[in-house]
């Protein structure tokens, strides 16, 4: 993930995930994991960062 995160330009991997985790709804992780159904309506709430700190 940390190649993804540096080439859209994040310098910080935990704030790529919340931001990934609170437009889509769904960790990147989990996102790679394949745990996405195909709709990514946005989450109120980043909540838990996705295991990140």
């Amino acid at each position: 993930m940390l190649a993804v995160v540096l080439r859209w330009g994040f310098n910080d991997a935990s704030h790529f995930s919340r931001l990934f985790k609170h437009r889509f709804g769904i960790c990147p992780r989990e996102f790679a994991a394949g745990a996405h159904d195909g709709t990514y309506a946005a989450a109120g709430d980043a909540g838990d960062v996705c295991g990140l700190s």
